[in-house]
């Protein structure tokens, strides 16, 4: 009887068959070059697909943004070119119609002759300019030590602002022909006509002469100033002084703006000026116009540190007044910056009064420097602009009512004055 033992029905081992090497590596080189017709095959659609639908995205372009904005550069003027510095830009086009477009980059020296050719030019508008510009002869009579009478000339620059039905308008300094028995004006044109005062603003010292162009053959050729420019230049901008900047009248003297907008002030009024770095000769005086001819603004006297341009757009309306014969309103304060001080005042806004013009109707009033000017007959005057308004809108004579607070030893109070507008033509 045999060991009891576990029971199998078979009692052997399964063992895996081996693979032939050769039939092995046959499978397996058939299996790699399927594979590669398989990944070739899909790579040809995928590029085939990519090439027309991706170049369309941006992410898929080529970088030609630094190549292309240098280009823009150049054909803008903006970029400084080398003598031998060739930039290309290829144009993106269908195959078919593929070309380079070379942009060439060069240096544009000067020499002499530019630098004559732009002095030329700049004599020209010169010339052009002093066409509006007249020498005002102001004769003055007197007589000498033995009684003998004799004729004393002044002469100053005047300039042509206006020409309307035979009668020429010319601005000139009031103080050189003030005092003067009569006026003789003596035109670029070539010949010398009589001149009355019109009008003037002894406070700008400004004065208006006019002159009748009738019977004068050569009055058609007579061309006023122009005026329709913008008066505010910016910084750095090319300006010319014509009249007689440096002493003799006719001369010209080329130079810029060097300053920003600032506000002038004068009795009553405000006037936006600038600063140019053309020096004006102590016995000179000048207009001032762009290089396209159009007037900026006149000389201010006022400043000897510095050469002070009144801008020409309020001016034009001073001129207008004196050419039609309006009166130019008058009390006489100068006024300063001035934010309010409503908290302490009580008062919005107003006008601080800098200095009283002796003689003049705020003086006669009992105006007195600090003062704040807040209402006119009734009206709220808020700062220079409002004052100004209101004082263009009466005329001389008219009597006005007045409020203003001023403070005296520490404590402010309300005080109401009575003026009486005046002329500033009466001001000698």
């Amino acid at each position: 009887m045999s060991d009891d033992k576990d029971y199998k029905f078979i009692n052997e081992k399964i063992v895996q068959k081996k693979m032939h090497p050769v039939k092995k590596f046959f499978i397996g080189l058939i299996v790699v070059l399927f594979l590669g017709v398989v990944f070739g095959v899909t790579e040809r659609i995928v590029f085939e697909v990519t090439g027309e639908v991706l170049p369309h995205f941006n992410l898929f372009k080529k970088n030609h943004s630094i190549e292309l904005r240098k280009n823009e550069e150049v054909a803008s003027g903006a970029s400084i070119a080398t003598e031998s510095s060739v930039k290309e830009a290829k144009e993106s086009k269908p195959e078919t119609d593929k070309k380079q477009v070379k942009i060439i980059e060069k240096r544009v020296s000067a020499d002499l002759s530019d630098y004559k050719q732009a002095l030329s030019q700049f004599g020209k508008l010169a010339n052009e300019q002093n066409q509006s510009v007249v020498e005002v002869q102001s004769v003055v009579k007197g007589k000498d030590w033995f009684e003998n009478p004799y004729d004393a000339v002044n002469k100053a620059a005047g300039y042509i602002i206006a020409v309307q039905n035979d009668e020429a308008y010319i601005l000139t300094d009031y103080k050189s022909i003030k005092s003067a028995d009569n006026i003789k004006v003596k035109f670029k044109q070539g010949f010398l006509a009589e001149g009355i005062i019109k009008n003037y603003s002894a406070n700008l010292e400004l004065a208006l002469v006019m002159v009748n162009l009738k019977g004068i053959a050569k009055k058609d050729d007579i061309e006023p100033l122009k005026f329709g420019g913008i008066s505010y230049k910016s910084i750095g901008e090319p300006i010319m002084a014509i009249g007689n900047p440096n002493g003799n009248i006719y001369s010209v003297l080329p130079g810029v703006i060097t300053g920003a907008e600032t506000s002038l002030i004068e009795d009553d009024y405000s006037f936006d000026s600038q600063f140019t770095d053309i020096d004006i000769a102590k016995n000179g005086d000048a207009v001032f116009v762009d290089f396209d001819g159009n007037v900026v603004g006149i000389y201010y006297k006022g400043n000897q540190d510095v050469t002070q341009i009144i801008n020409i757009s309020k001016i034009m309306t001073l001129l207008e007044k004196m050419m039609n014969d309006e009166p130019l309103p008058y009390i006489g304060i100068k006024s300063k910056a001035f934010d309010g001080a409503e908290e302490k005042t009580g008062i919005s806004g107003g006008v601080m009064v800098d200095s009283v013009t002796k003689g003049s109707p705020a003086d006669d009033a009992g105006f007195k420097e600090g003062d704040i000017i807040y209402e006119m007959d009734g009206v709220h005057i808020e700062n220079m602009s409002d004052y100004e308004s209101f004082l263009e809108s009466k005329k001389p004579k008219n009597k006005v009512k007045v409020l203003i607070y001023r403070v005296t030893r520490n404590e402010g109070k309300k005080i109401e004055l009575e003026v009486e507008i005046g002329d500033s033509r009466g001001i000698k």
